[in-house]
């Protein structure tokens, strides 16, 4: 692949040592809370976004704004077309 001697002589001293005991058992474990970290759902995720972006908690909490008085201003818009 390469033809710098180092690097071949890297990868020769790397191939000749042996892997630990526990390293298959700690690689599958990551790979299992890896997929189940993929399977949390997504609003979950979306929760986990929203407490670590600073932007994303003033979108939520305008969105929320929004959503809550949209009544009051539909009842304001309907006033207007009252005539006491």
């Amino acid at each position: 692949m390469s033809n710098d001697p180092m690097y071949d002589d890297w990868i020769n001293q790397r191939r000749a040592i042996d892997s630990p005991d526990g390293l298959a058992d700690c690689v599958m474990a990551t790979v299992q809370e890896t997929e189940v970290r993929r399977k949390q759902s997504l609003l979950l995720r979306l929760a986990q976004r929203i407490e670590e972006s600073r932007l994303a908690r003033w979108t939520a909490c305008m969105a929320a704004f929004l959503v809550g008085s949209s009544p009051f201003l539909y009842l304001a818009y309907v006033a207007q077309l009252l005539v006491f």
